[in-house]
């Protein structure tokens, strides 16, 4: 999709289910791909990061993800191993006519997330 990939990076994304399923209560899943070939990402309790490849709107997370170590709940750790299995999967990105950012497998599996609010 043309303008893709300029509007991936730099911007923030926040996701407001995983895969379909709802999220741990009070948590959200936020993404930013950094100009320097870095992800930076949260599933609502570690820090997370990443270098990634980036090729018209070909996706790869390179391992390995870098985590912060908090000790999680139970329901946000499952949410981040899910959403670590997933983005370590991404092979595609895209944004959509309504300019959310659409990541999917090889699988087939899509995530959405809408660009995260500009802060006030």
């Amino acid at each position: 999709m043309p303008g893709a990939s300029s509007s991936l990076i730099d911007n923030g994304w926040v996701g407001r289910d995983l895969l379909g399923a709802p999220l741990a209560d009070g948590s959200r899943l936020s993404l930013r791909f950094g100009a320097n070939g870095r992800l930076a990402a949260s599933a609502g309790c570690n820090r997370l990061s990443a270098a990634y490849r980036l090729e018209g709107d070909q996706l790869q997370v390179v391992p390995p993800m870098i985590s912060t170590r908090m000790a999680c709940p139970a329901p946000l750790a499952e949410q981040e191993s899910r959403f670590l299995a997933f983005l370590g999967s991404v092979t595609r990105h895209a944004v959509d006519a309504a300019g959310r950012l659409v990541l999917t497998t090889a699988a087939g599996d899509a995530q959405r997330f809408d660009p995260e609010p500009a802060p006030r």
